[in-house]
C-alpha cells in the first residue's frame, strides 16, 4: 500500500499561512522538507509576505581589536545580538560567511565598517574596501562592483554610503557619495541589484560630516546625513530620495546643537528621523524626532538618562543604546511596553556576553530570508551546493 502524503494536501493558501509565521531561520531548514516546499519559500512573493510579518530584530556589532590585539581571530568580526529577548542577560553570535569563492579574499571576514541595512540586508564594508551586502540571517552574500577608479577609496577621496529599497521598481538601491578632499563637489552614485552596476546620478555641493556616524540614515524610502553649509557652516539635513535620486535639505531648527554637545548626530526613533544631542557627560539624550517628514516645526524634544552610554543605534521601533567598551544594552520604547522590562518601565539594560574589549555598534536588521542575489539569478549559495562545494549553513 503506497504511503499517504499528509504534507501534499494541505492546501496551499494554508501551507503558506502557516510558514509565514516561522522564523527566518526555521524556513531555511523547511526548504528541505521537498522540493514543492522548497519552492514556495523561495518565491518573491513569499519573502515579501513573510518579511512583512517578521518581528524579530538584532543588532550587528563590529569587533575592533587592535592589530596588536590577543587574539587576531576576533579582529574584524561581525556579531549579531538578539535584544528582544525576555531575559536581561543574551549572548552575542559570531558571523561567518563563506567568501572562499573570491579567489581574491585572503582576509576572511574582515570588515571595518557598518554602512547600513534595509529589510534583513546589511550594506558592510571590508578591510580592503570592498563593499559588500550581507544577510546575517541566512549568511548569503553579494560583492558590489567597484567604484569607477577615479573614485575607489585612497588616502585623498572621501567615501560615503547608504542603502534602501525603491518600492517604485521593486529594488534595493545602494548610494555612494565620493569625493577628492581638494574638490568641492562630490559625486554620487547608485548601485541597484537589479542592473548591477554603478550609476552616475549627478552631484552634491553640501560637506557632509565624515566621521564615526557618518552612515546615511534610512527613514522610508530616502536616505538622510547631517551636513553644513560649506558658506556659513551652519548645520543642515541632507535627503537624498531613493526613487527620483534627487537631494533636498532640511534646515537644523536653532539651539538643537551648541557647544555644550558631546557629540551630534543623526538616528531613528519609532519610524521617525531624530537629531541626537549627547551632553559632554555622556549621561542625558536629547532627542529632536521629526514627527512629519521634511517639516521643520514637527520635531518634538525628547529627554533619555543614558548613563555613560553613548553609541546610539538606528532600529525601527526602539530606541537602542550601547556603551563603546560596555557590553551594556539600553533598550527605550515610548510607545509600547519592552519585552523583559520591569512593571511600568518601557525601558531595560541588557548584559551582552561574549564580546571582546573593544566594538563598534553596527545597526539593527530584521530577520528575513531577502537575498541580495534575487535579481541576478540563482544565489551564490546555491550555485555552490550544486558543485558540491560545501558550504557552512549557521
Amino acid at each position: 500500500m503506497a504511503k499517504l502524503d499528509y504534507i501534499s494536501l494541505i492546501p496551499l493558501e494554508i501551507l503558506t499561512c502557516i510558514l509565514t509565521l516561522l522564523h527566518a531561520k526555521s524556513l531555511g531548514m523547511c526548504k528541505c522538507v521537498s522540493k514543492s516546499w522548497n519552492s514556495l519559500i523561495s518565491d518573491p512573493h513569499f519573502i515579501k509576505t513573510h518579511l512583512a510579518k517578521s518581528s524579530i530584530t538584532k543588532l550587528l556589532l563590529l569587533s575592533a581589536e587592535s592589530q596588536g590585539g590577543l587574539y587576531p581571530e576576533f579582529r574584524h568580526a561581525l556579531y549579531s545580538v538578539n535584544f528582544d529577548s525576555k531575559h536581561h542577560d543574551t549572548v552575542a553570535s559570531k558571523l561567518n560567511f563563506d567568501l572562499f569563492t573570491y579567489s581574491d579574499n585572503k582576509n576572511k571576514n574582515m570588515w571595518s565598517r557598518v554602512w547600513g541595512s534595509c529589510d534583513g540586508l546589511v550594506l558592510v564594508e571590508d578591510t580592503r574596501k570592498c563593499m559588500f551586502l550581507l544577510n546575517p540571517t541566512t549568511l548569503e552574500f553579494k560583492m558590489l562592483p567597484l567604484l569607477p577608479s577615479r573614485y575607489r577609496s585612497s588616502k585623498n577621496i572621501c567615501n560615503l554610503f547608504g542603502f534602501g529599497y525603491d518600492s517604485s521598481c521593486d529594488d534595493y538601491a545602494v548610494v555612494a557619495i565620493v569625493s577628492k578632499y581638494e574638490e568641492k563637489d562630490a559625486c554620487v552614485y547608485v548601485h541597484t541589484l537589479r542592473t548591477k552596476q554603478w550609476k552616475d546620478v549627478g552631484s552634491v555641493t553640501f560637506d557632509i560630516l565624515f566621521n564615526e556616524h557618518a552612515a546615511g540614515i534610512l527613514v522610508g524610502e530616502s536616505i538622510y546625513w547631517l551636513a553644513c553649509n560649506g558658506n556659513d557652516n551652519s548645520l543642515l539635513v541632507l535627503a537624498f530620495n531613493i526613487a527620483n535620486k534627487e537631494f533636498s535639505k532640511l534646515p537644523v531648527p536653532k539651539g538643537i546643537f551648541d557647544s555644550r554637545s558631546g557629540f551630534r548626530r543623526l538616528g531613528t526613533h519609532e519610524g521617525c528621523l531624530c537629531l541626537i544631542n549627547m551632553n559632554v557627560f555622556n549621561t542625558i539624550a536629547e532627542l529632536w524626532v521629526m514627527q512629519e517628514d521634511g517639516v521643520v516645526r514637527s520635531f518634538i524634544k525628547l529627554l533619555i538618562a543614558v548613563n555613560g552610554l553613548s553609541c546610539f543605534v538606528p532600529s525601527e521601533e526602539n530606541l537602542v543604546v550601547m556603551g563603546r567598551y560596555k557590553p551594556v544594552l539600553l533598550v527605550y520604547g515610548a510607545r509600547r511596553r519592552i519585552s523583559g522590562a520591569k512593571e511600568g518601565r518601557m525601558y531595560k539594560y541588557m548584559k551582552v556576553n561574549g564580546l571582546p574589549y573593544n566594538f563598534e555598534v553596527g545597526m539593527t536588521f530584521v530577520e528575513s530570508l531577502v537575498s541580495p542575489n534575487n535579481w541576478g539569478g540563482e544565489s551564490r549559495k546555491n550555485r555552490g551546493r550544486r558543485s558540491k562545494t560545501t558550504q557552512s549553513v549557521k
